[in-house]
């Protein structure tokens, strides 16, 4: 199966309370479907998180 990962970043809030926040999207075709993992935490904490994202990432599995 071929999949496709993006990473993005993205401003959640407003004013004071306004957040930026960093998220990798995972695609994944099936059949019939296609799966979407998404994975977001805030930007400062993004490189503390990365090795749990990729462990997240590299779990994903289809099953028939």
């Amino acid at each position: 199966v071929t999949s496709a990962l993006t990473e993005f970043t993205l401003h959640v809030g407003k004013g004071t309370n306004r957040v930026r926040q960093r998220g990798w999207q995972l695609f994944v075709p099936a059949r019939r479907a296609t799966f979407v993992v998404i994975l977001v935490s805030d930007e400062a904490r993004f490189g503390e998180v990365r090795p749990v994202f990729n462990e997240i990432m590299d779990s994903f599995r289809l099953l028939n």
